[in-house]
């Protein structure tokens, strides 16, 4: 009949259509597929030097600082030593003078004394 003939005109158009535009679709899809990837892995690439090249800027950048602190630090202390060596040695002079300050005050109280009792 009539009305079969043009269900099955328009059911073979419509097969042969996404059949087409399957194939069609398909092919473009495995181009893109083929395109980006290659994209993607140049671009991958490149970003993977770049993270490498800043983590190797960092790292020394990083060490340079540490070995600055270090130093800074040692220098510090050197001169934390330095000054508490000062310190302790004005202390130091400071109670030698002082008790023999006071020996000599002491052998002249018991001279002075020693003298007034021969008199």
């Amino acid at each position: 009949t009539d009305i079969q003939r043009v269900f099955r005109g328009h059911g073979d158009r419509k097969f042969v259509t996404h059949f087409k535009s399957d194939t069609v679709n398909h092919a473009a899809t495995q181009i893109q597929r083929v395109w980006r990837g290659g994209n993607l892995r140049a671009m991958g690439t490149a970003d993977v030097k770049q993270i490498a090249a800043a983590t190797t800027i960092q790292t020394f950048w990083r060490r340079y600082h540490a070995s600055r602190e270090v130093q800074r630090q040692r220098q510090l202390n050197e001169s934390a030593t330095k000054i508490i060596a000062l310190v302790r040695g004005g202390h130091a002079r400071h109670t030698i003078i002082r008790t023999a300050t006071e020996e000599r005050a002491q052998a002249m109280a018991r001279g002075i004394a020693s003298a007034a009792a021969a008199h």
